[in-house]
């Protein structure tokens, strides 16, 4: 992108909502914009009142840049003038901020009104108000810009001519910066930029200002009957034309980032498009059939690959922001991307998009340090960022997907492995010290969310009577082991090879659970009537005091907080009484047979 046509762009389009808004509210705008400018100028007179004070109350006599008005006689009624002018400005500012922001809201109104649109998004209302407000504070910052080289050219010519001509070669180099060069370099300048935009502008102008001084000060040098008082207000009036122009940048990206929202609430012929998702466009671009093909091969051939005969084809996963490719040789390809059966290894590569980029590393860390064959998981090959997208390869075994009639025997397989293995000591100790374990987040907190829907007193009574025995819930779960669960078990995330080892793509989302966790009541139940649960017993070692109505009571507690997290407070209700009835009644009504 050429930043130059960029930047003019967009300050045609700048232009053209305030044509806008003139248009809609001829009073509103220009009352708000020249009330934020006069509040800015009286400031500055303000701050530069106390100074003249200062010089005056500095020595016994008069300064040369005063005698003109100021005599010994009326020196104490100065000060007391000036004291008292400067008060007043401040109050003056102040008052004039209040009543842009009244006319700003009021302004704000009449757009909402003139455009006669349904909402648009969250919190409307406010949104009008905001972009209006910034809209005329942009005005006002560059009308203030504009004042001060007025003002200052008059007073100080060589001075203000010089930080005019510094503005200019500051603003020329930066967006030149990112408008030459190959198009990748571009885009580095402009992700750069974007993301150092503040830091930027601040150093920018504190640069100009500083250069501003070193030119006063040579001009000391230069001229002998220099105005003292006027380099003092040069001096301050250019600090304040740079912290206005920094504003002004400051509002215009802003301005940028809203611009969809600005168009629909501005302009009554334009809708609100859906807000492409960050990094969107770029995605496209960088991951690009051709593109990511010469990446994939110039990855294989660092590994020692055969680049000549690598391919990536696109794979439909099971995880939303994230894509997924299939790199394999040219012959497995079809096999790879469909997910048919092959009798080759090929290899996944997973594209986490900015906001799913924490899945990313959840699942690197993950995969880095378990028995991937004790879990079913994919060997991690490589990771790295391709700027802001995080990528993931993964090993895939030969196979294809689970047949329809052996989904549900290989998740329960898959489910039962993983209460069998023992997650490291180094996982539980960092995901403890990381996330709340499922005996503290159902708490008295969550279940009291219940309340909203419990409106008979038979349901209030059923959720005190459950907050009564939360505590020993609770106490009881801590005895359960953890097991690592992952809820992205399902079918579009299997393949299975001939050795009917079946092979779970995504982890993005594990958890550690008490052992029951994520399990029905039914299947717990075939579990203990098959055998299985002494064979878990006996793998993971754990003892006698923990029952399987332990395991059926992690297994309840964690489908109530779903429920509870879902806003399916009436089926929570329902939940809630079954573990009392069926799962963890009291003591008096719990069978003497039941272990």
């Amino acid at each position: 992108m050429n930043l130059y046509r960029a930047s003019w762009r967009h300050l045609r389009w700048f232009a053209s909502v305030w044509r806008q808004l003139i248009r809609h509210t001829p009073f509103a705008a220009p009352m708000t914009a020249g009330t934020l400018l006069i509040s800015q100028l009286a400031q500055v007179v303000a701050f530069l009142l106390p100074l003249k004070v200062i010089l005056l109350l500095g020595g016994n006599g008069i300064p040369r840049y005063f005698q003109g008005f100021v005599t010994m006689e009326t020196r104490s009624l100065w000060i007391v003038l000036l004291c008292a002018g400067a008060v007043l400005l401040f109050a003056v500012s102040q008052f004039m901020d209040w009543l842009a922001d009244r006319q700003s809201q009021r302004g704000a109104l009449v757009v909402l009104d003139n455009a006669r649109k349904i909402t648009l998004f969250n919190d409307q209302d406010a949104g009008v108000r905001e972009q209006y407000r910034r809209l005329c504070e942009a005005m006002a910052e560059g009308a203030m810009a504009l004042v001060g080289f007025g003002v200052g050219l008059y007073l100080f010519p060589t001075l203000f001519a010089f930080l005019l001509l510094v503005v200019v070669v500051m603003a020329g180099a930066t967006l030149g910066l990112a408008s030459v060069g190959s198009a990748d370099y571009r885009h580095r300048v402009e992700r750069w930029l974007n993301a150092n935009s503040k830091g930027l502008l601040r150093i920018l102008g504190s640069s100009g200002f500083l250069l501003g001084f070193l030119f006063l000060v040579f001009e000391f040098y230069r001229l002998s009957e220099l105005n003292l008082l006027i380099a003092i207000i040069s001096l301050i009036l250019s600090r304040r034309i740079f912290q206005s122009l920094t504003n002004f940048v400051n509002g215009q990206i802003r301005l940028a980032e809203q611009r969809q929202r600005v168009d629909a609430l501005f302009f009554h012929e334009r809708q609100l498009q859906s807000d492409t998702s960050r990094g969107g466009q770029r995605f496209w671009e960088l991951f690009a059939p051709a593109a990511r093909l010469a990446r994939s091969r110039e990855w294989i051939r660092a590994r020692g690959g055969r680049d000549a005969v690598a391919s990536s084809r696109w794979w439909d996963g099971g995880q939303s922001n994230v894509a997924w490719f299939a790199l394999a040789e040219e012959s497995s390809v079809r096999e790879a991307s469909t997910r048919e059966p092959s009798d080759r290894e090929s290899i996944l590569e997973k594209i986490y998009l900015p906001r799913q980029r924490s899945q990313g590393n959840h699942e690197t860390y993950l995969l880095e340090r378990i028995d991937l064959g004790a879990v079913h998981a994919p060997r991690l090959l490589d990771k790295g960022q391709i700027e802001e997208f995080l990528w993931l390869h993964l090993l895939c075994p030969p196979g294809a997907a689970v047949p329809r009639e052996r989904r549900g025997e290989m998740q329960r397989r898959i489910l039962f492995d993983l209460w069998c293995y023992v997650p490291p000591e180094e996982i539980v100790d960092s995901y403890l010290r990381s996330h709340p374990p499922l005996w503290a987040r159902v708490d008295r907190a969550l279940v009291d969310k219940v309340l909203l829907a419990a409106e008979e007193p038979a349901e209030r009574e059923l959720v005190e009577a459950f907050q009564r025995r939360l505590e020993e819930m609770q106490r009881r779960l801590k005895a359960v082991p953890l097991h690592i669960y992952n809820p992205d078990v399902s079918d579009r995330n299997i393949l299975l090879d001939e050795q009917d080892s079946p092979c779970v793509l995504c982890w993005g989302r594990w958890s550690l659970e008490p052992i029951g966790a994520g399990a029905t009541p039914r299947y717990l139940v075939q579990a203990r009537e098959g055998e299985m649960m002494g064979a878990l017993r006996q793998r993971r070692k754990i003892s006698q005091k923990v029952t399987d109505r332990d395991f059926l009571l992690a297994a309840g507690l964690h489908e109530l907080e779903r429920l509870i997290e879902r806003q399916q407070y009436r089926r929570a209700l329902r939940h809630m009484e079954h573990v009392l009835q069926d799962v963890y009644p009291p003591p008096e009504a719990t069978p003497a047979s039941a272990s």
